[in-house]
């Protein structure tokens, strides 16, 4: 070294001496400096980037310094394995442009060098975004998607997304997920209260245990719990700490899978065929479009539930009214007669007002229920139901073993008030139109059957009108009583027509 020194001062040996302080001195010729500092400008000027791992293979030791050095006046910017000149930045940033101006989205990283790994591309995008202050997102690393694009993909995926909820809710599917999951997570709850009282019952023994030590006050050892036994308790916490977290998720529901809105996103071919785009995409739409669609689900819910509301109150005040009219019609027979046909009266009509009452507090109360409501289906939707609504209800149900309308009607207006219908006023002014209308009724029923059988069901229930004012709801085992009470109102020869049809 010291002979290449001297030789050095006196310029005999052209270059420079690298590492002389170790004692293990590298001399670089001048001539391969040159050649090296020449092929790295003429690289730069043709591409606008320099490779850090090539620098190094060319001797470089420290590449972001030499370009430093190097590049003094330009405006280069270093990424992870490459530093990238204003020729690519200017490029990166004309494509930012167009992509805004045309509403669009651009996957940059074809247009980069090869050499750029998907870590460059998007520390690149990131500081022209935030250069520019372009109003885009980055998706998939280097997909520019310009906000414009993405508003348009909101207004179609919403349309999709709205069809999808109405059609929900009014199937009654709306109504039954929201059940099932509140089912589900009820089930949840109680497997919590269940194990954290068993955990209770565990910590209250081991207490007392060390109540009864007889240590004689003085301080015992205890062995050291086994690594095990740890292992057992922290396994033990987390499940704990799993469960509270699924207990606290579940006010969440998905309406809209992210699966649904990918395949929606999908028939948009610029966009299939990049990779993972889709898939970033339909996760970024799906929390927005959940909440946008249980909102919509709750307004049409609401609607469906103040038009549906208005049907139901109005099918049971005709109910109320026709049991009425129907029950006046039963106090003209003799009193040992009128049970049977009281019962009748409240097992038909009486229960299809029960049965659609209870049916309307559990859709209210986000409540299950099979479509046949049996007596036991009923008593268990009265444990869930809130004391409000449960008491009216039960007092209405417990009248379908009884024998009396007029109990029954006591308890109909605090049933109907529970789920927010009102029970009209009973006008009797109406009651000669109502009985004329069901007499109608009747004779059109008569004049479209050929069944014997029918018509004289049909023919007495008539009769007993025309003789009484009043209708009655019968079946076809009652009449033979009701031709009984009419045979001391009708003509011989009528109650000998009528008895070749009995």
């Amino acid at each position: 070294v010291a002979i290449l020194d001297s030789l050095q001062e006196v310029k005999q040996v052209p270059g420079i001496i690298t590492g002389k302080q170790t004692g293990n001195g590298i001399y670089i010729p001048t001539i391969y400096s040159k050649s090296q500092n020449e092929w790295v400008e003429n690289f730069y000027k043709q591409n606008g980037y320099l490779e850090y791992d090539t620098l190094t293979r060319l001797g470089i030791l420290d590449p972001s310094n030499f370009i430093k050095r190097h590049f003094p006046n330009e405006n280069i910017v270093f990424l992870k394995s490459v530093a990238v000149g204003t020729v690519i930045i200017d490029q990166v940033d004309a494509n930012i442009e167009e992509v805004v101006a045309t509403g669009s989205f651009v996957d940059l990283y074809p247009l980069l060098p090869s050499v750029f790994s998907d870590e460059d591309a998007e520390l690149l995008l990131k500081l022209a975004t935030k250069k520019t202050r372009a109003n885009v997102h980055i998706f998939a690393k280097t997909v520019v998607v310009s906000e414009a694009f993405l508003q348009i993909l909101t207004k179609s995926l919403e349309a999709v997304t709205e069809q999808k909820t109405r059609d929900m809710v009014l199937s009654g599917k709306w109504i039954q997920s929201i059940t099932e999951n509140k089912l589900k997570f009820k089930s949840v709850d109680s497997i919590i209260e269940n194990k954290v009282n068993k955990k209770e019952e565990r910590r209250k023994k081991a207490n007392v245990g060390k109540a009864g030590g007889g240590s004689q006050g003085r301080e015992t050892k205890t062995k050291s719990t086994k690594k095990k036994y740890l292992q057992g308790k922290i396994q033990e916490n987390d499940s704990d700490e799993n469960e509270s977290r699924q207990a606290t998720g579940k006010g969440e529901f998905t309406l809209i899978s992210v699966d649904e809105i990918k395949a929606e996103i999908m028939k948009n071919e610029n966009v299939s065929v990049i990779d993972e785009l889709a898939d970033q995409l339909a996760y970024y739409f799906q929390p927005k479009l959940n909440k946008f669609a249980l909102s919509l689900a709750e307004q049409l819910a609401q609607s469906n539930r103040t038009t549906n509301l208005s049907e139901i109150g109005e099918r049971l005040n005709v109910l109320i009214t026709n049991i009425r009219m129907f029950d006046k019609g039963i106090k003209h027979l003799d009193k040992a007669n009128q049970s049977s046909l009281i019962k009748y009266l409240l097992k038909s009509l009486g229960l299809d007002f029960v049965t659609s009452i209870f049916k309307l507090a559990a859709q209210q109360n986000m409540l299950q229920v099979s479509e046949n409501l049996t007596m036991e289906a009923r008593q268990r939707l009265l444990l869930e139901l809130p004391a409000d609504v449960k008491e009216p209800l039960n007092a209405v149900h417990k009248t379908m073993v009884g024998d009396s309308v007029e109990d029954f009607l006591n308890c109909v207006d605090g049933a109907m008030a529970a789920c927010c219908l009102v029970l009209k006023k009973h006008d009797k002014k109406k009651e000669r139109s109502q009985v004329h209308a069901h007499r109608e009724a009747l004779l059109d029923e008569l004049n479209a059957t050929q069944d014997p059988a029918l018509m004289l069901h049909l023919v007495t229930s008539v009769l007993f009108t025309a003789v009484t004012q009043n209708a009655l709801h019968m079946s076809g085992r009652h009449v033979t009583t009701v031709l009984a009470f009419l045979q001391q109102q009708l003509e011989p020869n009528t109650v000998s027509t009528l008895s070749k049809y009995h």
